[in-house]
């Protein structure tokens, strides 16, 4: 007898899991919800139908920069995404205006940070986004194993405003090829940041200030003052109320 997924309708065939419910799933949902059983049938729904938003969001991005296997920047059209987890059907997509700051943990401890309105503290050296140079250094303490790199990005959402990228977790020599590859992989994803951060302060800079116009209210009861002083004519004030009034 068939069974068929209860979250996208396909016969599962042999290969079916079970969650939450009695309810049961294939295989392809199984994965895209995270090879998790203990969810129940509203919340897998509520997953896939917020992957596949993300994916046709995705379809228009045009990939201009990628960092390793976690991030890249659509500079046409000034977005960019972020998938912690190397699997960009879980990617979060954002404008370039909801980067907040981004920082680099090493051992639990700030290594370098920067953001919107303030610069990189930390020595971190700032290229183009197709050439990224310079080095993470900055407060970083002499030792031997690095047991946890960490990204740490904020940006404007209530609903997720940080977002953690694991580089390294587990004691890996800071002599070694792998820790070197996470240290160039990190310089470069905050040198990206800041690209991003520095574009979103150059036209905000570049944006002409409005100047408040005063209302014709408060002009006509300038002018009525100027009336009960005697500055001006009954003449001259009607003539002034009727022009800023468009009579």
């Amino acid at each position: 007898m068939a069974v068929y997924c209860d979250v996208c309708g396909r016969d599962t065939g042999l290969s079916r899991y079970k969650i939450m419910g009695n309810k049961y799933i294939c295989t392809r949902c199984y994965v895209r919800c995270g090879s998790n059983r203990m969810i129940t049938l509203d919340q897998a729904k509520n997953i896939i139908a917020k992957i596949d938003y993300n994916l046709s969001l995705i379809s228009t991005f045009k990939t201009a920069k990628k960092v390793g296997n976690f991030l890249e920047v659509d500079q046409e059209n000034r977005k960019w995404m972020i998938y912690p987890d190397g699997n960009r059907e879980h990617a979060f997509l954002y404008n370039y205006e909801d980067l907040v700051d981004f920082e680099l943990l090493e051992n639990g401890t700030s290594v370098a940070k920067g953001g919107l309105g303030r610069a990189v503290v930390g020595g971190l050296l700032l290229g183009g986004v197709g050439a990224i140079v310079g080095g993470v250094t900055g407060a970083k303490k002499s030792q031997n194993i690095c047991n946890s790199m960490i990204i740490k990005v904020t940006v404007q959402d209530l609903s997720n405003p940080a977002i953690n990228v694991q580089l390294i977790a587990g004691g890996i020599k800071t002599n070694s090829m792998l820790y070197q590859q996470a240290t160039n992989m990190a310089q470069e994803a905050l040198s990206v940041f800041q690209v991003i951060c520095r574009d979103v302060e150059q036209r905000r800079q570049s944006q002409p200030v409005e100047v408040s116009q005063p209302s014709a209210a408060n002009e006509i009861l300038k002018y009525k003052q100027l009336l009960d002083m005697g500055a001006i004519t009954p003449e001259e004030y009607e003539a002034k109320k009727k022009q800023l009034l468009g009579l």
